[in-house]
């Protein structure tokens, strides 16, 4: 089974309340050769079952605006059940200016499918401008 452990500091800015894939340019692990170099969004796994992590840090150039973040897995281009996770972080009256957000699943990877899978964020913000700071992937 493959191993991958992947990785980026470098900033990617984000639209408002719009599915972002997640760039991750830099592969400490790839057993398998999995991880696409080219396009540094996705990776294409074998058939079988997978544990998937992944870690997503968003900052907003204006304090105190970011709202709402959401980040799930995607196969095929499509969400995969159960991996989205959200916050909300204005149910106090306060927004955010830092926010991280993790997901863990075990997925099966069907045979016949082209398991093509992204790591997506999305979120919503006031004033400023939002960008990804960090994101660390293992599966």
């Amino acid at each position: 089974m493959p191993i991958v452990f992947a990785y980026s500091t470098a900033s990617q800015a984000l639209s408002p309340t719009s599915w972002t894939y997640v760039n991750i340019p830099t592969q400490v692990i790839d057993t398998h050769n999995v991880f696409d170099p080219t396009t540094v969004t996705y990776w294409q796994l074998p058939a079988g079952k997978y544990l998937m992590s992944a870690t997503v840090d968003l900052e907003c150039s204006s304090h105190n605006n970011l709202s709402a973040q959401f980040i799930r897995f995607t196969q095929d281009g499509t969400a995969i059940s159960g991996s989205e996770v959200d916050q909300y972080m204005n149910h106090t009256g306060n927004n955010f200016t830092y926010t991280t957000m993790h997901t863990t699943i075990i997925h099966n990877c069907q045979q016949g499918n082209s398991n093509v899978m992204r790591v997506q964020t999305w979120a919503n913000w006031g004033v400023g401008n939002v960008s990804i700071k960090r994101v660390q992937l293992s599966v």
